[in-house]
């Protein structure tokens, strides 16, 4: 399912998925911050990157500062 609808899966297998990986990508939400609290690298994609670009002048992640 999606961000927005939750899940079927159990949260503690994500919570070891995530903890024994080098790196989380996804979007704002639980499993980010289950991701930051286990102390696991983010990259976090915005829902407002039409405002981002908007601001920036620019399309897609071009310009957008990298904060890694």
């Amino acid at each position: 399912m999606n961000s927005k609808h939750g899940k079927t899966n159990n949260m503690l297998n994500d919570a070891a998925c995530i903890k024994n990986a080098d790196l989380f990508i996804g979007p704002e939400g639980g499993l980010l911050w289950i991701a930051a609290g286990l102390g696991t690298k983010c990259v976090y994609f915005t829902e407002h990157i039409l405002e981002v670009e908007r601001v920036q002048g620019k399309t897609g992640l071009e310009g957008v500062p990298n904060f890694v």
